[in-house]
Order: C-alpha cells, then sequence, then structure tokens
C-alpha cells in the first residue's frame, strides 16, 4: 500500500505519521527483522514446552479459515 492508501485505510493517522514510520522502518530494517524473528522463535518454544493456550486448547484444530463464517 502506498502511504496515501495506509491514511484512507487508517484514517486517524497522518501523513506524516505513515511516512515517519516508515522511515524508521527502513533505517531500523534489520534490527526490526532480527526482533519479530527471535520473538517468533520464543514463541514457538513456549508452545513446545507448554503445549497449546487455552483458546487453541478449546479451538483444538481449527484453523483460522476454519473459524470464519461463510
Amino acid at each position: 500500500m502506498t502511504p496515501d492508501q495506509i491514511v484512507q485505510q487508517i484514517p486517524h493517522l497522518t501523513l506524516g505519521q505513515v511516512h515517519a514510520a516508515l522511515s524508521y522502518y527502513f533505517d531500523h530494517r534489520e534490527e526490526i527483522i532480527r526482533e519479530l524473528r527471535e520473538d517468533e522463535e520464543f514463541a514457538r518454544l513456549v508452545r513446545a514446552h507448554l503445549g497449546p493456550g487455552p483458546l487453541e486448547a478449546r479451538l483444538g484444530g481449527l484453523t483460522a479459515s476454519d473459524a470464519v463464517s461463510p
């Protein structure tokens, strides 16, 4: 999406805020990607150690597409 499209989709943001966020992202891209990977790995380890959370257990094997009404 373009910055203008983002503002149209999320109207409480200003165009300046969107540009500032994009600037921050591009200035810190590698750090952000590394932290996201670390977070994903931590979540995987927690799930492997503790098993599914209460909501996951109640939903059983449902996927996101199963939970959406037609």
